[in-house]
């Protein structure tokens, strides 16, 4: 499977990027304005990254994590001709910064991550005062039924939902805020590599029909909501030096 080129099709059926580009344009611009450093964690080609940012008016550094190589070509290029992006080519794991943020966005990357609840409180710990941490992920719904149904162990461990990640700022005492974003994904004559995609394996032949099947009885158009979690600075506890 050609990761990157199944997943410009996969965001080419979904209207989840819509839905998220328009909840960050309606979020208050008195908050966008004060957003002045912010990190994007995962942030893949950049091509979700450079939608968004135009609504962060006040916005003078862009620091992007991406820890896949051909991504991150991408990414890199996108971002040649901005001075004011720092592309960094690493997880956020291993990730360590002498500044503080008022913004850090998780879009679909917390999946792999080890230890996410302390990875939750490491982002956290590097907002300014004031600052807030936006965490767009798939709920329990769409493609996350797939990986349950017909993903193999590995695929199930690995599943992530919205749900599971408000369970965790739950468990470490953080408030938070979750917005249900609707969205669908066109399912209509889906390939075999969309198919990989959901299931991030390649499938069998067999595999691939009990999920065509699957597809046709709740389609055209797949119901996958993506959720909106946002979290902000732990007011008691120092940041980061700015």
């Amino acid at each position: 499977m050609d990761y990157g080129k199944v997943f410009l099709e996969f965001c080419r059926r979904s209207t989840e990027w819509k839905a998220c580009l328009a909840w960050v344009a309606e979020q208050p611009l008195t908050s966008r304005n004060k957003i002045q450093r912010v990190l994007s964690v995962g942030a893949g080609d950049g091509s979700f990254d450079r939608e968004w940012l135009v609504h962060l008016p006040e916005m003078q550094h862009y620091v992007a994590l991406e820890p896949y190589a051909s991504h991150f070509d991408e990414l890199k290029q996108r971002f040649a001709e901005d001075a004011r992006a720092e592309i960094i080519q690493s997880g956020f794991e291993g990730f360590e910064s002498g500044s503080s943020f008022d913004l850090i966005v998780f879009a679909h990357s917390l999946y792999y991550m080890k230890d996410r609840e302390k990875q939750l409180q490491r982002a956290r710990a590097m907002l300014k005062p004031g600052g807030q941490c936006w965490v767009f992920h798939q709920t329990e719904r769409g493609i996350h039924e797939i990986q349950q149904r017909f993903g193999d162990a590995k695929t199930q461990q690995y599943s992530l939902t919205a749900e599971n990640i408000a369970q965790a700022l739950t468990g470490l005492g953080v408030s938070y805020v979750s917005t249900e974003l609707p969205a669908t994904i066109d399912v209509r004559n889906a390939p075999k590599d969309l198919v990989d995609f959901f299931l991030e394996r390649d499938t069998t032949p067999d595999e691939y029909a009990r999920v065509g099947q699957f597809l046709r009885e709740h389609g055209p158009y797949l119901d996958h909501p993506v959720c909106a979690l946002t979290f902000k600075a732990n007011e008691n506890m120092s940041s980061l030096a700015s």
